[in-house]
């Protein structure tokens, strides 16, 4: 995956290592199987043929699994910092307010962020990539729920569902959504990316 690009990696929780790990592994493979055929192609509207229809899936397909791979590590290691927190604290009053909190707090991307802010003091804003993290995750949105195109949900917000979108490279033309090359690769550094800093701040700023 390139020279030194882990050279200056720094030491990170088994639960980053592992999704770090997934994560590249998810672009190498991508690489090694499909490296070249977008060549040519670059961004393309639902006018296309059936094999550029049929790549591009695939490489939502793989940025989707990208991103689950930042959701667990983020959604798990999150909760369990919480969990540590409270019971260090041993505040009967906290303890109450979390049980009858935590089963809603990670149930979506906003949620779990806000969670961060209140019990840990962490704000994945201060993370330069998590805006593109973002789009990515409403990518995925799209490659699951409606095989690559606008979902009826992101249809209420699109303008927005858009922007995000194109912050990481991906068109839409009509409703369907279009890549670039190297979108996969882009979105597994992207992510890399995010789980390091994540990870670092949970070690770095989770002082009891």
């Amino acid at each position: 995956m390139g020279g030194g690009e882990f050279s200056d990696m720094p030491f990170l929780s088994e639960s980053a290592d592992r999704a770090t790990r997934e994560i590249m592994l998810v672009a190498a493979e991508w690489e090694r199987s499909f490296g070249g055929q977008l060549a040519g192609v670059g961004l393309q509207g639902a006018s296309v043929g059936g094999a550029t229809l049929n790549l591009t899936l695939a490489s939502l397909t793989q940025i989707s699994r990208c991103v689950s791979a930042v959701e667990v590590f983020t959604f798990d290691r999150v909760m369990e910092c919480i969990d540590s927190r409270v019971l260090h604290v041993a505040n009967p009053i906290l303890d109450s307010l979390y049980k009858d909190k935590k089963k809603s707090i990670d149930g979506s991307w906003d949620s779990i962020r806000k969670a961060a802010v209140n019990w840990l003091e962490i704000d994945f804003l201060k993370i330069g990539v998590y805006q593109k993290i973002e789009g990515y995750v409403e990518v995925r949105n799209a490659t699951l729920h409606a095989a690559g195109k606008i979902t009826r949900r992101q249809r209420g917000n699109l303008a927005a569902v858009i922007k995000k979108m194109n912050l990481v490279g991906v068109k839409v033309f009509g409703d369907r959504l279009a890549v670039k090359d190297g979108c996969v690769r882009e979105c597994a550094i992207c992510c890399r990316d995010f789980v390091r800093e994540l990870d670092r701040l949970l070690k770095s700023e989770f002082v009891f």
